[in-house]
């Protein structure tokens, strides 16, 4: 027994040197970290200690540089179309805010149209103010959306904004489980005062180009992502 203590003596005295080697290079490293961010921030400091307004900031060396850099990309531009674009104010009585979330930007471009056509059609009425108020509350026509290939309802959809802004909804879809999550995702916009002005329908079918029953094979994705893209 004495015997193998000693030989187990060397080993265990190995692990030691190591272990403590290991934590060494551990401090060194935090350390030099430490270092370095204290320099950065200490030239951080040093740069912005004299700054007085955003005006100053951009005439900085390096900054402008950089500011011209991504204006020549078209980073800007494309920030501006593909997200400030996107924002939106309904002009209705409840003055809702919200973003169009169809693919490149259609359900804010039909809703601006069918304005124009509201507009137009209150024109054409009578120009004294009971016949302009008819006209507000009774354009003419029904707003109806009928979107064909709906997927889950939400991602890029065409009928999503529609439908929350009082259009009446036909939501066409092959695959039903996406169908299902279509209606999860609109069902709760329709109508929600219960006035009877709108109204929603979900249809579990493809369409094409034939005019015989036929079987369609569906590509499923691996995820809602998936089934956009695909």
């Amino acid at each position: 027994a004495p015997g193998s203590a000693m030989r187990r003596s060397p080993a265990r005295s190995a692990l030691g040197l190591c272990l403590s080697l290991a934590c060494l290079a551990l401090v060194w490293h935090a350390l030099t970290l430490a270092g370095w961010l204290t320099s950065r921030v200490t030239a951080a400091s040093g740069y912005l200690r004299d700054v007085g307004d955003l005006t100053d900031l951009a005439e900085r060396p390096g900054i402008r540089e950089a500011v011209r850099s991504v204006v020549a990309s078209g980073a800007l531009a494309r920030l501006e179309r593909d997200v400030v674009g996107r924002l939106h104010v309904v002009d209705d009585e409840a003055m809702s805010v919200g973003v169009d979330v169809s693919h490149s930007g259609e359900a804010t471009w039909v809703y601006r149209r069918y304005q124009q056509a509201l507009r137009s059609s209150q024109g054409k009425r009578d120009g004294d103010e009971s016949a302009r108020s008819s006209a507000a509350r009774d354009p003419g026509f029904a707003p109806l959306v009928v979107d064909v290939g709906a997927n889950d309802g939400f991602l890029s959809s065409n009928s999503y904004n529609l439908a929350r802004w009082g259009f009446s909804t036909v939501l066409v879809e092959p695959n039903p489980a996406m169908l299902a999550l279509a209606r999860e995702a609109q069902e709760p916009m329709i109508d929600p005062y219960r006035e009877g002005t709108q109204r929603s329908c979900y249809v579990n079918a493809g369409m094409a180009g034939v005019e015989a029953a036929t079987t369609m094979k569906l590509k499923v994705g691996g995820d809602v992502v998936a089934m956009e893209s695909s």
